[in-house]
This record gives C-alpha cells, structure tokens and sequence, in this order.
C-alpha cells in the first residue's frame, strides 16, 4: 500500500497492489505476480482508505499487508491498528497489529501487518528467525521490503529463512 492524501483530485491516489507468491520446490519465493492493482481516492480520510484496504485484503484473503510507513503511511498505521467500521456498508473490520517498527496495537488478537522499512528495525531478523525455526512448515510468513541501497549489518545470514527478491520502481505506463 502507498499512501495519498491530497484535495487535489487530479493527482496522489493510494495504490493497493495484490501480488501472489509462486514458489519453488524448495518452498522460496521464486516469482511475485500482479494479481490486482487498486486506486483509492486520495480525498478519502485515512479511516475511510483503511475500510477499503480491510475489504481488499479480506476479499483476496491476504496473510499480510505491506504498508509504506513513510510520511503519509505513518496516519493510515493508526487507523489500520483500531477496529473500523465502514459508514457507506456497516462492515465491521478487526484490528491489526504491526509485525515490525515502535508502534502496536492496543487490542487484543490484533492481526499482524508489516510494513516498510525493515533497514530500521533489524533486530526483527532475530524474531523473524526464532519464528521461522518454530514453524517450519510455514513458508512466506513475513515480508520484509526497504529502499536501503547500502548492505545492512543483520543479526544473521538469513539462510534458509530468508530469500531477497529485487523489485524495481514501476514504469510510467504500469501506473
């Protein structure tokens, strides 16, 4: 998810991208494919995005959120952590909680998102890790995304644990 907010109309949708893992035999993610692309006006309030994104990611059954948690995202987090309820429908959405980063949610059973920026919390390598060891059998089960260009000093390797996947910027035409 990247987050917009503007009253401009013409410009700054959030975008909510729905990819699918493919993996190999060997249980790594060899390929993400575009599954769906959705834009969410960027006139709505963050509590009105975060309805549409809990109906996206309940519509496609998604294990885990990626939000940019950067600037604007840093509002939609808020809202993502309460429960929602959507004014147009009366759906109810439960809380979320988040898997990395300083903020949490304040209620119980709060299903796990993660969101950017993984470079700024690497101690969740070792949780990540731990989780991993304990549930073998669960592959894909974290998402860690960044912009970091540099190499970052990590707890571990991540071997057997954890697969890098390059992603480039979308072209104009993709948007």
């Amino acid at each position: 998810v990247d987050v917009a907010r503007s009253g401009n109309i013409d410009n700054n949708k959030t975008i909510v991208t729905v990819v699918e893992e493919i993996h190999a035999k060997n249980g790594l993610i060899k390929e993400l494919r575009l599954v769906n692309m959705f834009l969410i006006s960027n006139q709505l309030s963050f509590t009105a995005q975060t309805c549409v994104i809990k109906k996206i990611q309940r519509q496609y059954t998604a294990k885990i959120v990626i939000v940019d948690a950067n600037g604007l995202g840093r509002g939609l987090i808020d809202e993502l952590l309460k429960p929602n309820i959507d004014l147009a429908t009366g759906e109810e959405y439960e809380a979320w909680d988040t898997v990395n980063g300083d903020v949490k949610s304040d209620y119980r059973n709060a299903k796990p998102i993660l969101f950017d920026e993984w470079q700024d919390a690497v101690k969740i390598w070792g949780t990540i890790r731990k989780a991993c060891d304990d549930n073998p059998d669960s592959v894909g089960g974290y998402y860690l995304t960044g912009s970091a260009s540099k190499k970052i000093n990590t707890p571990h390797t991540g071997t057997g644990r954890i697969t890098e996947i390059t992603m480039y910027p979308m072209t104009l035409w993709e948007t």
